[in-house]
Parts: C-alpha cells; sequence; structure tokens
C-alpha cells in the first residue's frame, strides 16, 4: 500500500515538479549561462541516487571552444556514515574560463579615463614641478613624447586553469602586459611587452549572481 502511495506521489505532483524544475542559471547580468539538464536518467537503488548532470556553459552564446573531456572522479567509498556526498570538480570553471578567453573577455586596460583624477597625472611623461610622473620612471621615453601618457593593456595568453584538490583552489594565469604611449593627436604607440604568470590560491563565492574570487597569498 505505501509503495503504492509512493509509485502515484513519483508519477503524479513529483513528475509535474521535476517537468516544471529550472535546468539553467545566470550570472554576471545574464552573460553567463549555466545549464545542468540531465545527460541521462537518474539510477535509484536501495543505498544510493546517482545523477549525471550536463555542467556546460556559455558566455553571451558562445560555447564553440569548451572542453568536452569529462575528468575522472575519485573513487566512492563502499560505506559512510554520512548522509550525503557531494563530489565537485573544476570542469565548469575550466570550461568558463575558455570561453572567455576565446571571446577576448579577459581583457583589461589602464587609460587615463580609467584611474582616479589623483593619479591621472601620474601617468604623464611630463612632470609638473617637481611632482612625480612616468617621465620620472622612462626619462627616454619623456624625451622623446614629452607630449605623451602611458598607457598598458592586460590579457590573458592562454585560458586560466583552475585546479581543486587538497582542500584548495588554485589559480594558474597566464598573461601578456603591454605597455603604451598615448598622444594628444590619438597615436598610441607601443614601447614594451611583458609576459607574465601567476599561480595563486582562490576563495571562490557568489553574491547576487555575481562570481566573485579573492586571491590569496601566493
Amino acid at each position: 500500500m505505501l509503495c503504492e502511495q509512493v509509485r502515484k506521489l513519483a508519477a503524479g505532483k513529483l513528475a509535474q515538479s521535476l517537468r516544471q524544475m529550472k535546468v539553467t542559471a545566470t550570472l554576471q547580468d545574464n552573460n553567463i549561462l549555466l545549464d545542468y539538464s540531465l545527460l541521462r536518467a537518474p539510477v535509484f537503488t536501495t543505498s544510493y541516487i546517482d545523477t549525471v548532470i550536463k555542467g556546460d556553459v556559455a558566455y553571451k552564446g558562445r560555447r564553440t571552444g569548451t572542453p568536452t573531456a569529462l575528468r575522472s572522479w575519485p573513487a566512492v567509498p563502499g560505506s559512510s556514515s554520512k548522509m550525503a556526498t557531494i563530489y565537485i570538480t573544476d570542469y565548469i570553471m575550466n570550461a568558463l574560463g575558455v570561453l572567455l578567453h576565446n571571446a577576448g573577455a579577459l581583457s583589461y586596460n589602464v587609460t587615463r579615463n580609467e584611474v582616479s583624477s589623483s593619479f591621472r597625472a601620474g601617468l604623464s611623461l611630463s612632470c609638473s614641478g617637481s611632482s612625480f610622473c612616468a617621465g620620472t620612471l622612462f626619462p627616454e621615453l619623456a624625451q622623446q613624447y614629452p607630449d605623451g601618457w602611458l598607457e598598458a593593456g592586460l590579457r590573458t595568453n592562454t585560458p586560466p586553469k583552475i585546479i581543486m584538490g587538497n582542500n584548495i583552489v588554485r589559480g594558474n594565469f597566464s598573461g601578456i602586459l603591454e605597455l603604451y604611449v598615448r598622444r594628444p593627436n590619438g597615436q598610441k604607440i607601443r614601447v614594451a611587452t611583458v609576459t607574465a604568470f601567476m599561480s595563486i590560491p582562490l576563495s571562490l563565492s557568489i553574491s547576487n549572481n555575481v562570481i566573485k574570487a579573492t586571491p590569496g597569498a601566493p
């Protein structure tokens, strides 16, 4: 009798609820779409429930270039005193990193309009009086472009890599820093290029549908 009641519940209200359940979520002002629809029907046994979800990501409608290889799961213990065990991999974060890199979204430009007014004069190659400016650090540029100021651009040259394990999350980032001189006529002259690599621990969180990463000490 009880089994029949459970069967009716599953076929009725539960099935209806499952059909109406959302299988996508959006982040970053709807620019990022997370698809966690089922890849196959759930498996129910007397000891566990096994489900496999897609975990696909898209950035502004782009899915091209997303890695599809599934990483191996850790061995599931035969018995446990815990009621439920949830395994999380770094697949979604790394897939998102590939999408953002391919879309050119992992870049940042530092211009006079991007900095505070108190720091803006420091980008100039001509120092006013005894004040410190970029011309102090780069006297050759100051002599060649006395009417110019410095700008910088930072971009990734490979997709970032998130590594999860041993109770830590670590991010590996490789990027290119380019230094430019901007002149009043709009001319932009590249004067230096530096390649950098960083590996730092990260603390990830989601607040108001915004993904936040707080770096720790390297």
